[in-house]
């Protein structure tokens, strides 16, 4: 096989991956622009700064909880430590950093 050849076999491979790549990357992405994400606290982390919730689907994902992400619990500011599992969570996002947490410690109705 000459040097033409094998680049010709190289690109089409990239060619034929690389559509598989973007998929994955969006199926892994939390949310997007302006998106909520809504779902239950299964794990949290303050001293990491993570969060960890299942969302409606019953997928999992997994959050980085910054200083300046707002936080409230029952309608009262608190802390990510405050947060527990069962927490009923609704997460603004602006692409993949979350702004404001929205728990509640029960479910309604």
């Amino acid at each position: 096989m000459g040097k033409t050849t094998v680049y010709a076999w190289a690109l089409l491979l990239l060619l034929l991956t690389a559509p598989i790549t973007v998929a994955l990357a969006q199926m892994t992405a939390p949310s997007a622009n302006g998106e909520e994400v809504v779902g239950t606290v299964v794990q949290v982390d303050a001293a990491k700064g993570d969060l960890t919730i299942q969302k409606k689907d019953n997928t999992s994902a997994s959050f980085r909880i910054d200083s300046g992400t707002a936080i409230t619990v029952d309608g009262k500011a608190a802390k990510l430590a405050e947060l527990k599992t069962g927490h009923q969570v609704t997460l603004s996002m602006d692409g993949l950093k979350v702004l404001s947490i929205k728990a509640t410690s029960s479910t309604p109705g």
